[in-house]
């Protein structure tokens, strides 16, 4: 859908609401095994704490 904005019609309602629902699924069990305790703030600070990949140019990776 990134290269073809046309398709973005063909999409429907329900399966870009599983999409959303999955996505935040993964975050979710990738938050808690970075702090089983439930520091809200773990994931964030992990994703700050990423490097920026080698050889990028422009603005850092994450914001």
């Amino acid at each position: 859908m990134r290269q073809d904005f046309a398709s973005v019609g063909s999409v429907s309602p329900g399966a870009v609401r599983q999409a959303c629902w999955d996505y935040e699924a993964t975050w979710r069990a990738l938050s808690e095994q970075l702090d089983p305790d439930g520091d809200k703030l773990a994931l964030p600070r992990a994703l700050r704490r990423l490097r920026e990949p080698r050889g990028a140019r422009g603005g850092p990776a994450l914001v």
